[in-house]
């Protein structure tokens, strides 16, 4: 299986994380010598699922990834959706026999190959063309806490997106709308669930929507059979956007390599 990895190797990308790094780009802040997307890269490719990475937003000469990795750069800006329809036209002409594609983000490095092999099996046969990941709010906190992480309440819990996903890559190629839709910020999604069904709408926003409803949902909504997966895994969705993540996820690796943390002191 292949695997569209979404670096976000873009020279205009700055903020608090990578200025307090030191480095040009997310992705290649250093956690124990190494940098955020070789963990994750090296996650996906011992997973036995997986053969091969096309990696978005990177130029080959200057990835920071060892060069015997299996793997393609598509050194392209623009959008996410942009990325993810430039990278699905890829693998229906280099891999036309690909009927389904992972798609990463570079930034969990907790991610762990038992972790993709999981999410890959809960997908079941991949008959659906979208599977999404959430993450639990109990199991999470309890995990991370201090995470800060934002959960959607609804009837049976409150759950965040995970940033593993499955989809096929003819329906991202065939109906590009569908994957904006899919990466639009959460007011245009309301819109959209608005539009097919208002009660449904309504329900969620009270809370009493549940998961499997908004499964139904998502696929009324944008056209294609979603589904939606309950990670046992909270690292799937412990991306890092703000320092405080940072700090978390270097302490983790820390104590799972070597037994124990330096200690985290976050203003």
């Amino acid at each position: 299986m292949k695997v569209i990895l979404l670096s976000g190797d873009q020279p205009d990308y700055s903020n608090e994380l990578t200025s307090l790094a030191g480095v040009p780009v997310k992705s290649r802040i250093p956690l124990l010598g190494k940098p955020m997307v070789q963990w994750v890269a090296e996650a996906l490719l011992q997973s036995k699922y997986v053969d091969h990475l096309i990696i978005v937003g990177m130029k080959k000469e200057d990835s920071p990834l060892p060069e015997h990795y299996p793997a393609t750069y598509l050194p392209m800006g623009g959008s996410l959706a942009d990325k993810i329809i430039t990278a699905s036209k890829y693998l229906l002409e280099n891999f036309p026999e690909e009927k389904r594609a992972l798609i990463c983000a570079s930034d969990i490095p907790l991610l762990k190959p038992e972790m993709v092999d999981w999410f890959v099996e809960a997908c079941g046969d991949q008959s659906a063309d979208f599977y999404f990941s959430v993450i639990e709010k109990e199991s999470t906190q309890k995990k991370f806490p201090g995470s800060g992480r934002s959960f959607q309440k609804m009837r049976d819990g409150y759950f965040a997106g995970g940033d593993l996903s499955m989809i096929n890559p003819k329906i991202a190629v065939e109906k590009e709308e569908l994957v904006r839709k899919l990466t639009s910020n959460r007011k245009n999604f309301v819109k959209q669930v608005w539009a097919v069904d208002k009660l449904a709408l309504i329900k969620w926003m009270l809370g009493k929507l549940d998961s499997k409803q908004a499964e139904k949902i998502a696929s009324k909504a944008l056209g294609i059979k979603a589904r939606l997966v309950v990670s046992k895994y909270p690292e799937l969705g412990m991306d890092v956007d703000k320092v405080n993540q940072l700090y978390i996820v270097k302490q983790t690796l820390e104590e799972q390599h070597y037994g124990s943390s330096s200690p985290i002191n976050v203003t």
